[in-house]
């Protein structure tokens, strides 16, 4: 039996109740992040469509069920990294349903899940990062995205969202202040070249504070899609190898570690909740110093100069090649 589920957008598990449909619905409703709405409504319909399948109720499901579930996920080929993400969105679901007393225990409580590589990758180099650079020197929009993934570490979503309005002056400083994920408002300071490049992304565009930092092509709002293709055709042109929107999050922790930065500074302004995840990237380092953004800043600043900014603008990278 299929039943579509209302929520920010259609999902359309195959379940056998519409009480099955409407639990989802209401689990996706209490997430605050919209790549965790996309990725567990992705997850839910691969599982009901399965329970389908096998002709069992979502809500009866016990370890057996999931046990094979995840055989079957092994058979097609599903990275374990993939694999773990789908269990792991199942068992919240199933502590939602305990919660809400649809469901007496959580069937993938006590299912092994997949080992995943704990290893970070460590994104561009600045050699690397450098050529990128260059690559995006034509574009204002391209040059500032490169900027704000690896010259401020923010997530593609963060950075696809930020509009005229999320900058402010204080201090003699430029400030950014934005939604995090999991829904946390921070203020982060913004390194020189970073403002420079946001400004003349901006341009002299009408909109006032609500005016897109990032436009698409048809004039819309940059999407993290359309800038995972932007990233990847600036990669291929200055001959980088597996950068994406991601990967230059990376290059920023790790280039701001190697620069010296403290490691609690760059977990700050990564936004990292658990400072393991920044350690990943410096199980090799034991002497670091100071801000995060400065700091990366003195290592761009050594690039040369890139034909960003428009030729009047006297600041960092404003001069023609």
């Amino acid at each position: 039996m299929t039943t579509t589920l209302e929520h920010r957008s259609t999902l359309t598990p195959e379940a056998r109740s519409a009480s099955v449909a409407q639990l989802a619905g209401a689990f996706l409703a209490a997430q605050t992040s919209p790549q965790t709405v996309s990725a567990y409504r992705s997850d839910l319909h691969e599982w009901f469509a399965y329970c389908s399948q096998h002709d069992a109720d979502p809500l009866t499901a016990k370890r057996p069920g999931i046990d094979a579930f995840r055989l079957h996920l092994d058979q097609l080929g599903r990275k374990p990294a993939t694999v773990a993400r789908k269990l792991a969105c199942l068992a919240s679901f199933y502590e939602y349903a305990i919660e809400a007393e649809v469901c007496a225990a959580n069937p993938v409580g006590r299912v092994k899940r997949p080992r995943t590589q704990t290893q970070q990758s460590t994104g561009a180099d600045a050699a690397g990062l450098e050529r990128l650079l260059e690559a995006a020197s034509d574009s204002p929009r391209d040059f500032c995205l490169i900027a704000l993934l690896a010259g401020m570490g923010l997530r593609v979503s963060e950075a696809c969202s930020l509009d005229a309005g999320s900058l402010s002056s204080d201090r003699g400083r430029t400030w950014l202040t934005f939604v995090r994920k999991g829904g946390k408002q921070q203020r982060l300071p913004v390194p020189a070249w970073v403002a420079a490049a946001i400004d003349d992304a901006l341009g002299f565009r009408a909109g006032g504070s609500i005016r897109p930092v990032l436009l698409a092509n048809d004039g819309g709002r940059l999407d993290r899609h359309d800038a995972g293709r932007i990233v990847r055709r600036l990669a291929r042109a200055a001959d980088v190898e597996g950068v994406t929107p991601h990967a230059l999050r990376h290059s920023f922790v790790t280039l701001s570690l190697e620069a010296g930065a403290p490691l609690h500074k760059v977990q700050d302004a990564a936004g990292h909740a658990d400072p393991r995840t920044t350690q990943g990237y410096n199980d090799a380092r034991e002497s670091l110093t100071d801000n995060a953004f400065d700091t990366l800043g003195s290592v761009i600043e050594q690039f040369g100069t890139f034909h960003v900014l428009t030729p009047s603008a006297a600041r960092p990278f404003a001069t023609s090649r």
